[in-house]
């Protein structure tokens, strides 16, 4: 029994050894334990100090305030779960109002925490934004609210005086976009529910788009309109006629489009019950399956190698290259419900912020060091075949130079960021391992 033990911890170790010996450019720089599942995360500089804070609300009917270095600034107790944090500066004077929603009430608290107003809803509070609507210099906030079989859309002034409302039937309005569709100078509201509505800024329905399921997602570009539903991300012209559409097999719950190749045309990465990358005429590229729903995508160049990663929320986090090779995950143990990168402490290098169900914000480091590194290693393999092409290939006889593969010397090859002695010891031992216990059987 005792050598099975003995066998099954190198086990272990060797896989241990395995995952730490990959290139790790992330680190946990802190984590903050809340009284219950983190439900939304906002990040903005309350303080104007030039650093962001983070503000989480949580199921504990708490909203929290964090620095940048997971330093507990403040909470606010609302009584009920709080679904929804956001913060703008409604009235133009230059300080932003922290606004939360929770089981009815949206609260409007000041950044010393004084409540400036509330408004009560007809349920649960699963949505806030604010946008300036009528180009008044003042921002108005919008509201979504879930009752069960009839939902909620507000609209109201910096003072919480109602502007307008619409009422939805069935499914809430879970995705709300405001942007100029038509070029006119004035904004309208994209209203995702049961279906797609578009009203005008003073509450004119202009037209409604029919999904096959309820609407989870919205974004648009100054072009086209991105519709998730189920299981269908639908793509329609500014004037709610569909022009492709990509289908999935779950829900379409988070899309981001960008160029992940560099080539100057744009993926479409949608996330749904795998992760999928389509390109813009609908072909799918490749699609990765982390088992679970996927909540929340978003992409950026964290390691500074000149093409973006993607990152995912799901039951864990995940880090994806562009070709869809996984590079980095973590686990969260339930649902991740808030997925933001940005630079927290202003070095240059950017932050992961993650918001969890299983009650905690999470912050990941860019680890400087590792990407000075990688820099290095390229600068230096660069100047090798500059160096190598010029002294050994005539120019006048260089037709592509990108198809010359020079072989430096095995001292200067740039180091891969694997060691590869812990796996040649654990080798050792396991079989020393395995001949005692062929020893004692025998």
């Amino acid at each position: 029994m005792l050598s099975k033990n003995l066998i099954l911890t190198l086990l272990i170790l060797v896989l241990s050894a395995s995952v730490d010996a990959e290139i790790d450019y992330l680190t946990l720089e802190w984590r903050y334990n809340a009284g219950g599942g983190i439900t939304s995360i906002y990040l903005s500089d309350l303080d104007r100090d030039g650093y962001k804070e983070i503000m989480a609300g949580s199921y504990d009917g708490n909203i929290y305030l964090l620095d940048r270095k997971g330093n507990l600034r403040w909470r606010y107790y609302v009584f009920c779960p709080v679904y929804s944090v956001h913060a703008a500066d409604l009235n133009s004077d230059g300080n932003e109002e922290i606004i939360t929603g929770s089981c009815r009430p949206v609260h409007v608290l000041n950044t010393s925490r004084d409540l400036r107003w509330r408004f009560t809803t007809s349920g649960k509070v699963r949505y806030l934004s604010a946008e300036d609507l009528d180009d008044d210099g003042d921002k108005e906030l919008m509201i979504a609210s879930d009752s069960g079989r009839v939902n909620n859309f507000y609209v109201l002034d910096k003072d919480g005086n109602p502007l307008w409302k619409k009422t939805f039937r069935g499914a809430y309005p879970q995705s709300v976009y405001v942007t100029d569709l038509d070029g006119d100078g004035h904004k309208e509201v994209l209203i995702g529910a049961g279906i797609l509505s578009v009203f005008d800024n003073a509450g004119n329905k202009r037209w409604t788009y029919k999904t096959g399921g309820r609407v989870a997602y919205l974004s648009a570009t100054d072009k086209e309109i991105f519709v998730g539903s189920y299981p269908y991300l639908y793509v329609l012209n500014t004037n709610g006629t569909l022009n492709r559409e990509y289908k999935t097999s779950g829900m379409v719950e988070s899309v981001y489009v960008t160029d992940l190749d560099n080539d100057g045309t744009d993926e479409i990465i949608v996330g749904s019950d795998k992760l999928y990358l389509f390109n813009k005429d609908g072909n799918l590229i490749w699609d990765y399956d982390t088992g679970s729903d996927i909540h929340l995508v978003h992409a950026e160049d964290l390691d500074k190698d000149g093409y973006k990663e993607i990152m995912v929320g799901s039951d864990r986090v995940y880090i994806l290259n562009r070709d869809g090779n996984l590079e980095w995950e973590y686990p969260t143990y339930r649902s991740v419900t808030g997925l933001q990168v940005v630079d927290l402490d202003g070095d240059g290098y950017d932050e992961l912020i993650v918001g969890s169900m299983d009650h905690n914000v999470y912050v990941f480091k860019v680890r400087g060091v590792y990407l000075k590194e990688r820099k290095n290693e390229t600068k230096s393999k660069e100047e090798m075949e500059a160096e190598v092409v010029s002294t050994t290939i005539p120019e006048e006889g260089i037709e592509n130079q990108s198809d010359i593969s020079p072989s430096p010397e095995p001292e200067a090859t740039p180091s891969t960021g694997v060691d590869y002695t812990v796996y040649l010891l654990l080798l050792i031992i396991l079989s020393f391992a395995v001949f005692l216990l062929s020893r004692r059987r025998s």
